[in-house]
């Protein structure tokens, strides 16, 4: 159990990584004057926090506490927030990257808080909700990042855990 629990730890990092490195070759101006570029964000879901790891040194520089069963790390396209679904208790935590600390906790519409996404711009998060049982169905909505709120939910699939976006942002593919 303990290997699986690892193993997915590590594929959020490296999903991570990956961003990382591809922003820094689009980008690489954009990306040193952000102080979020050298650290990998992951998730300890059994221990409800976030560990901020400095890849210059491969050490843990931070440990943030986030709510229950914290899952799928997401930055913001201009890298200032961090956003973690927190499974269990319902609810986001959105992190400051520059200063290291919690900005605030949403509450969100739906159950079991999962997928997230952004859109190119950055004006709204695109969120899947799993539901309550395995069996229930899910859902998706979109939220207005300036304000908090959420525009109105989508009932799709049961377990609706990953997406990504249309490059547009018109559209949402869903897995479940």
């Amino acid at each position: 159990m303990n290997l699986r629990k690892n193993a997915a730890r590590l594929a959020t990092g490296i999903a991570l990584l990956a961003l990382s490195s591809a922003s820094a070759s689009a980008a690489p101006a954009r990306r040193a004057g952000l102080p979020c570029g050298h650290n990998l964000y992951v998730v300890n879901s059994e221990s409800d926090n976030l560990s901020v790891i400095d890849m210059r040194t491969n050490r843990v520089t931070a440990t943030l506490a986030t709510g229950d069963a914290p899952v799928n790390p997401t930055l913001s396209p201009d890298w200032k927030r961090l956003y973690v679904s927190n499974s269990v208790a319902g609810t986001l935590s959105v992190f400051d990257t520059r200063s290291g600390g919690l900005a605030a906790t949403l509450p969100v519409p739906g159950a079991k808080p999962s997928g997230l996404a952004f859109t190119r711009d950055g004006k709204r998060l695109v969120v899947t909700f799993l539901g309550e049982t395995l069996d229930t169905p899910g859902m998706v909505a979109a939220m207005d990042v300036a304000s908090g709120t959420f525009g109105k939910a989508i009932a799709i699939g049961a377990q609706p855990e990953r997406l990504t976006l249309s490059p547009d942002g018109s559209r949402a593919y869903v897995a479940n």
